[in-house]
């Protein structure tokens, strides 16, 4: 019952049109039954409706689109229960350098990790490198029966692996647009994006890469992966970047999942950086003075202007975008606007570049001043009491309160790997 309340209500409705507000009413009336029918069957629920979701760039290109499969409510129950159950048993066997999908885990944690090992080579004069790798349609690449073995090598019960098998084959799914569907297809590989289940098969499935690395740490966020290192001899860095890149190459391959050559980066971070020369299928890898991770552009010399100056232009942006409807736009609804499209951006990681400058922090003081100033229409009152309106702090001070938030639960053992 529990598991039933705490579904979200405004969750989209599957193929089968039963809303989830409806399931939430009579939990208790349910409960018992779906109890007796998960116990005995899920073939009733392998059915996804898929949703394609713009991402970005031009909307006319299929590969701008991420596929999101909608489930049944009813399926959605289930999979919590088996997500539970399934986070116990893994919850000491998996890598703490797992860091997607996780409870206390977040980007802003998996990116202080790799930023905290750049500033350190950074400070003692070292060099250091980092390449990020960048996969193609990892979550609906990964092959069935090879997830399957590495349940079993994990020690999971063979009741437990054939649900689990129960669960990942025979599934079928149909794409919508619009009030347009296709025809039913078979899924052979791959968990369904959207659906509970499918992000910790996916951290079970790529557990092992974590060990492959000799000379260098890897990082891992869902599907995005890092390998960096740091040292004095710029030749081994690049002998122990390129030897367990082709590991980390030859991972990839070997588990059914494919990389995308042109879109990995590499990078030497530090004043005495030198040209990095890497390669992957034959082919140099292409070297850059910045590469955005996570959605925080990180350059090599670790002064996030340009992370900055990209934050204060899509900000500018979406303000100039507001300002045309303002007349339109009702004081608290400019308000709710402004904490979901503006704050959020603003806040995002920001303790990742929290101590890069004056310079930095002025601009984007600046910038969320002049959001406040369009959201009350006051352009008398001091910034100060514009942040009075909204009952919040200046960015810095919300910058230094999360650091001393994270600071706390990494000292109490919150985090793994801090």
């Amino acid at each position: 019952m529990d598991i039933i309340k705490s579904l979200p209500a405004s969750k989209a409705i599957g193929y089968d049109n039963i809303p989830t507000r409806l399931v939430k009413d009579g939990n208790s009336i349910l409960a018992r039954p779906l109890c007796t029918l998960f116990n005995s069957s899920i073939a009733s629920w392998k059915f996804g409706q898929v949703l394609p979701v713009f991402k970005k760039d031009t909307e006319y290109f299929k590969k701008n689109y991420r596929p999101i499969t909608v489930l049944v409510t009813f399926n959605n129950i289930m999979e919590r229960i088996l997500s539970q159950q399934l986070y116990k048993f893994f919850k000491d066997k998996l890598s703490p350098y797992l860091c997607a999908y996780r409870r206390n885990y977040s980007c802003q944690t998996a990116l202080l990790r790799i930023l905290e090992e750049l500033r350190i080579a950074c400070d003692n004069k070292f060099i250091a490198a980092i390449v990020g790798i960048d996969l193609t349609k990892a979550v609906d690449c990964l092959p069935h029966e090879l997830l399957l073995a590495k349940l079993k090598s994990y020690g999971l019960s063979n009741d437990s692996l054939l649900l689990l098998r129960s669960y990942l084959t025979e599934r079928f799914q149909r794409v919508k647009i619009g009030d347009t569907f296709s025809d039913w297809t078979r899924i052979n590989k791959g968990v369904p994006r959207g659906s509970v289940l499918g992000p910790i098969l996916f951290n079970i499935f790529i557990n092992d890469l974590m060990y492959i690395s000799r000379g260098s740490e890897i990082n891992t966020h869902a599907d995005d992966t890092q390998l960096f290192t740091r040292g004095r001899d710029s030749v081994t860095i690049q002998h122990s970047m390129q030897v367990d890149l082709q590991s980390a190459s030859e991972w990839f391959q070997s588990n059914g999942m494919s990389l995308n050559v042109d879109r990995c980066l590499s990078m030497w971070v530090g004043s005495n950086s030198e040209d990095l020369s890497l390669q992957l299928d034959s082919r140099n890898l292409q070297l850059c003075s910045s590469m955005k991770l996570l959605g925080v552009t990180i350059d090599n010399a670790l002064n996030f202007y340009e992370h900055v100056s990209e934050l204060v232009r899509k900000v500018s942006n979406q303000l100039q975008v507001l300002k045309r409807h303002k007349l339109l736009i009702p004081t608290g609804a400019k308000k709710r606007l402004y904490e979901a499209f503006i704050l959020s951006h603003l806040n995002y990681c920001s303790i990742i570049w929290n101590h890069r400058g004056k310079k930095n922090a002025d601009k984007l003081e600046k910038i969320n001043e002049r959001c406040l100033r369009f959201v009350f229409n006051d352009f008398h009152n001091t910034y100060d009491r514009l942040l009075d309106y909204i009952n919040q702090p200046c960015l810095q001070d919300r910058r230094i309160h999360d650091m001393l938030t994270l600071t706390y639960q990494a000292l109490n053992d919150t985090f793994l790997y801090m």
